[in-house]
C-alpha cells in the first residue's frame, strides 16, 4: 500500500528532518514542510517563492499579493533553495535515488483563499488575479517536477493539497465586510485548471479535496470521472476510520467507478505501540468498501494525523496529535513506513 505523507512536520531542522525520512522511509520519500520556521516556511509560504510573476508578502492578518518587492518574498525564496539543496544533498549522501519522491503543494484555491490583495480582498474575489495565478500554477508544476528530478534523480509525485480551501467549497469564506458575499467555486472549470496541472505529469498528479459533501453542486463527481477517465489526475477525498454507512456508500461507489485512481486521506501515523491497531481500522475500513485484499488494488492513503491551518503558523495542529517534537518526527517517519505494511496482515476474514 503506498502512503503519501501530507509532510508539515514540528520543529526547524531540516537537514534532520530529511535525514531521518531517509533513514525510516526511503522507498517514500517525501519533501517536508518545516512551517515552526516561519510563515515563508508554511505551505503557502513555499508556494510564494515558486510563483515568481507575484510579488508576494506578509501583512497583518495573512499573506498578500501587491506591486513591490519584500523581504518576507526574499527569505521565502532563499529558504526554498536551501531546502533543495538540503534535499538533494540528503539523497545524494543516503544513497537514497530510486523510488517515489512526493512533493505536497499548497493548491491554487488555498492559495487564493488564504492571500489577500492591496485592497484587503482575498485573491479569491479578483477574477484576474484567479485568471492569473491558475496559468502560472501548472508552469510551476511543471517546474518542480523537472528542478527536483533534475537534483535528484527520483520518480517525483505531485500533490496538490486544497483541504485547507473548505471554506470556499461549502460558501463559508467571510470577505472583509459582513454583506460582501464570496463566489462559489464553479467546479468543471476548476477542474478543467487543476487538469492541466495533471496533464503535465499524467498519472503522477494528486488532487488532494476537502470534504465535498457539503459542496452545493452535487455533481461535482460527474465532473471528476471525466478528469480522472483521462488519466491526468489521481483524486484524494477523506474518509473516517468510524465511517458512517453513507461514507461508506460513497466511497465504494467512487472505488468502483475509479479504482486505484482514487486515494484516501486518513490518519496513519501513532506511536508504536498502536501500529498494529491502526493497521486492523485501515484493513476494516477498505474491506468495507469492497477494496480486494490485493496490493495492486488498495487505494494509496494520504496521513492526516500531522495537518497544518493555512492562515497561521501559531494554528499549527501539532499538539493534537500523540507526537511530540524531541520525538515526533522519527516516531512519526516510522509509522508511515510499518503501518501500511501491517494493513495486508490484519484483513479482515
Amino acid at each position: 500500500m503506498d502512503i503519501r505523507a501530507e509532510g508539515t512536520y514540528p520543529g526547524t531542522d531540516m537537514r534532520l528532518t530529511l535525514a531521518t525520512i531517509a533513514g525510516e522511509a526511503s522507498p517514500s520519500f517525501f519533501f517536508p514542510v518545516l512551517p515552526e520556521r516561519g510563515y515563508e516556511a508554511s505551505p503557502v509560504g513555499r508556494m510564494t517563492a515558486l510563483l515568481p510573476d507575484m510579488v508576494w508578502g506578509y501583512g497583518i492578518r495573512t499573506f498578500t499579493c501587491g506591486a513591490h518587492e519584500t523581504r518576507f518574498h526574499r527569505s521565502a525564496c532563499s529558504l526554498l533553495e536551501q531546502d533543495l539543496d538540503l534535499l538533494e544533498e540528503t539523497i545524494e549522501t543516503t544513497g537514497t535515488a530510486e523510488g517515489k519522491l512526493t512533493v505536497p503543494l499548497a493548491g491554487p484555491v488555498t492559495c487564493l483563499s488564504h492571500v489577500e490583495l492591496s485592497n484587503g480582498h482575498w485573491m479569491w474575489t479578483d477574477a484576474g488575479a484567479v485568471r492569473d495565478l491558475m496559468e502560472q500554477y501548472a508552469e510551476m508544476v511543471a517546474h518542480v517536477i523537472n528542478e527536483i528530478t533534475h537534483r535528484t534523480g527520483r520518480d517525483v509525485w505531485i500533490v496538490i493539497d486544497e483541504t485547507e480551501a473548505q471554506s470556499v467549497f461549502d460558501g463559508s469564506l467571510s470577505g472583509i465586510h459582513i454583506w460582501e458575499s464570496m463566489p462559489i467555486p464553479d467546479m468543471r472549470t476548476l477542474l478543467s485548471q487543476w487538469g492541466a496541472s495533471g496533464a503535465v505529469a499524467p498519472g503522477r498528479v494528486v488532487l488532494r479535496l476537502p470534504d465535498m459533501t457539503q459542496f452545493p453542486d452535487h455533481t461535482w463527481t460527474r465532473y471528476c470521472d471525466s478528469v480522472i477517465r483521462a488519466k491526468t489526475l489521481r483524486l484524494a477525498l477523506p474518509f473516517s476510520l468510524r465511517p458512517t454507512a453513507e461514507q461508506r456508500d460513497t466511497l465504494g461507489e467512487l472505488y468502483d467507478q475509479w479504482g486505484t485512481s482514487l486515494e484516501l486521506s486518513l490518519p496513519v501515523a501513532v506511536p508504536r505501540q498502536q501500529w498494529r491497531t491502526q493497521a486492523q481500522r485501515i484493513a476494516q475500513v477498505l474491506h468495507d468498501i469492497a477494496v480486494p485484499p490485493q496490493v495492486e488494488k488498495i487505494p494509496a492513503v494520504h496521513d492526516t494525523t500531522l495537518r497544518w491551518a493555512a492562515s497561521t503558523v501559531s494554528n499549527t495542529t501539532f499538539n493534537a496529535v500523540p507526537f511530540r517534537p524531541a520525538e515526533s518526527v522519527a516516531e512519526y517517519v516510522g509509522a508511515l513506513a510499518e503501518v501500511p505494511a501491517l494493513v495486508l496482515n490484519e484483513w479482515p476474514q
